[in-house]
């Protein structure tokens, strides 16, 4: 799921509705977004890559299950706030190394905690088990081959980063929450975040950010944001949370 996806969803739904409750309004985003599975959730947790064998399966084969989670926390009125966690997945595969088909889960999949099955093209189990390195394993079939697989990925909820971070550079700062996302002390109403790879998508004044977050040394969590103005116009810059510690290690 883009943000731009999201956003223009939010827009369209929201011009044709005249004092909407909170669940009239959250109802009219969801319809204008493709249909979420009621299982997507479930599956979020096992979002990663997974190197696959196989009798018919050839070397660099795999198994992907690509994740966007996107979050809409939407103000509709000073009293009343839009709040949707919308999860869209993809499952990627390639059985030669080479050339891959994409199935979004979507379009009938289903996933009970263990059997993730798509139509006829996939029929797998997924078991986490922590076995020297790799957290889930996997086995079935992949568009009519037998495959078994691994990953040593972990998705990372957004709640893991919640934290105020603060850019040394210009004062810039991000608060991040379990489902929100603040910047410069304003609501980001509409954003997205990759579990797999800890990347968020927002919009804000007038440029498309992109937060990268992960951890570093004495600074503990950090994020490091790409900004891209409509004129072209490009910024970077490292944001952390404080501590005299994190400071030090990032002056020259």
């Amino acid at each position: 799921m883009r943000v731009e996806e999201l956003r223009k969803a939010i827009d369209t739904a929201l011009s044709t509705l005249s004092s909407p409750s909170q669940e009239d309004a959250e109802k009219a985003v969801r319809d204008l977004l493709p249909p979420a599975s009621s299982d997507a959730a479930a599956l979020v947790p096992f979002s990663g890559y997974y190197a696959i064998t196989g009798i018919d399966v050839f070397p660099g084969a795999f198994f992907s299950i690509d994740t966007s989670v996107g979050y809409v926390n939407y103000p509709l009125t000073p009293k009343v706030t839009i709040h949707l966690i919308i999860p869209k997945i993809v499952i990627n595969v390639s059985l030669d190394g080479t050339k891959s088909r994409s199935y979004p889960f979507d379009d009938g999949g289903s996933f009970d905690g263990k059997k993730l099955i798509i139509g006829d093209a996939v029929n797998v189990t997924l078991d986490r088990t922590y076995d020297e390195g790799k957290l889930v394993n996997l086995k079935g079939t992949v568009e009519n081959a037998f495959v078994t697989g691994s990953t040593n990925f972990n998705p990372v909820d957004l709640a893991v980063f919640a934290a105020s971070y603060t850019s040394i550079k210009n004062k810039t700062t991000v608060t991040v929450g379990s489902s929100s996302l603040q910047f410069n002390s304003q609501n980001v109403d509409a954003f997205t975040y990759n579990p797999s790879m800890y990347v968020a998508n927002f919009v804000a004044g007038g440029f498309y950010y992109t937060l990268m977050l992960g951890t570093q040394g004495p600074c503990g969590r950090v994020g490091f944001i790409l900004g891209k103005g409509l004129d072209g116009t490009t910024t970077d810059l490292v944001v952390t949370t404080p501590s005299d510690a994190c400071l030090a290690s990032l002056i020259p």
